[in-house]
């Protein structure tokens, strides 16, 4: 077993559609980080000699059990397929109990890399209305822009710009809502206008 793990991305094209493969080896620092990290949490927790902070050590000590078991029986890939109705994803998404997960291509607003949060695996995300979905994770952020330009390639009418994820900004930021480079130039224009700056002085 390697220290660090590793991850492959294998990329399939049929006539219809795209699949992505993942496969993660987990390193040795993987495997026993989250172990170690829980026999001492729960240890210091045993040794406040209290029936809560007892019950509280058992506890975590049972959840990295089952998160370490599930983890395993989900094997070691994760998939997405692309095509031109929904995107798949099948396999290990680094969730408890979920492991398919089916998104339309009509709710897709926008693809990026995302890095993970306390919940969620670092990996290529997709924009929809109200949210952001993880749809393959473990991915690197070269990786996800290889399989953005191939799903752009492909599939010409699936919104696969990131500008939709970006936030607003302050001062002189221009706030990016998917306005083109045009939009952008025009909208610096008018910004920086005599008659802008006439009413900005009033």
């Amino acid at each position: 077993m390697e220290i660090f793990g590793k991850t492959e991305l294998r990329t399939d094209e049929f006539a219809d559609k795209l699949r992505f493969t993942v496969t993660h080896e987990n390193g040795l620092v993987e495997t026993a980080v989250a172990p170690v990290i829980t026999v001492l949490v729960a240890w210091v927790f045993w040794r406040q000699n209290s029936p809560l902070t007892k019950f509280m050590a058992i506890l975590a000590v049972l959840a990295t059990a089952v998160a370490i078991v599930s983890n395993r029986r989900q094997g070691n890939e994760v998939s997405l397929e692309v095509n031109s109705d929904e995107l798949v994803t099948q396999g290990n998404m680094g969730k408890l109990l979920e492991t398919e997960q089916r998104i339309a291509t009509k709710d897709v607003e926008g693809m990026s890399y995302r890095i993970g949060g306390e919940d969620e695996s670092s990996g290529l995300y997709v924009k929809l209305r109200l949210s952001e979905r993880c749809v393959l994770p473990r991915v690197s952020e070269e990786q996800a822009q290889q399989m953005i330009a191939a799903i752009s390639k492909k599939f010409s009418d699936l919104p696969t710009s990131d500008a939709l994820f970006s936030t607003f900004g302050t001062g002189d930021q221009i706030t990016s809502l998917g306005l083109s480079a045009n939009d952008e130039v025009q909208h610096e224009r008018s910004r920086n206008s005599p008659d802008a700056n006439k009413f900005s002085n009033s």
